[in-house]
């Protein structure tokens, strides 16, 4: 229930508000990828830069290719610039297409991008990636 609250508070831009329901999950379960990548942008969408550093550092990296070369993928995501998001998520899923996390990612850009249908399909490849991780067993 904490990564649906988390969730609901990110997508409302409410960063700082989805911090503990994230923080939460990684309480609970500590390899939750999932969690850690949200809880990493939570961060850095509440402008806690130090913080966000610690918890994301597997999305900061190289500047993206789309429309500037000074904005990292997590600010690419968080700034809901979706297209350009998507982009670096797919090329991220190219690379490493098990991951459960890559695809929820992709999942989130293409919901922000109100393409409903192909986001469900993501959700779904990341569950099938991880049918055991905790992030996907509903109560």
């Amino acid at each position: 229930m904490q990564i649906n609250l988390g969730l609901a508070e990110f997508k409302q831009g409410q960063f700082q508000a989805a911090i503990a329901p994230f923080s939460a999950v990684l309480a609970a379960d500590s390899g939750n990828s999932q969690a850690r990548t949200l809880l990493g942008l939570s961060y850095y969408g509440a402008k806690q830069l130090p913080m966000q550093l610690n918890i994301l550092s597997c999305l900061q990296g190289p500047a993206g290719q789309c429309g500037t070369s000074s904005c990292p993928r997590a600010e690419l995501f968080v700034a809901r610039q979706y297209t350009c998001a998507l982009e670096e998520f797919r090329q991220m899923v190219q690379k490493d297409p098990g991951s459960p996390t890559v695809h929820v990612l992709l999942g989130q850009a293409l919901d922000g991008l109100e393409r409903t249908p192909e986001a469900i399909t993501e959700f779904q490849t990341a569950i099938q990636a991880a049918p055991k991780d905790p992030a996907f067993i509903s109560d």
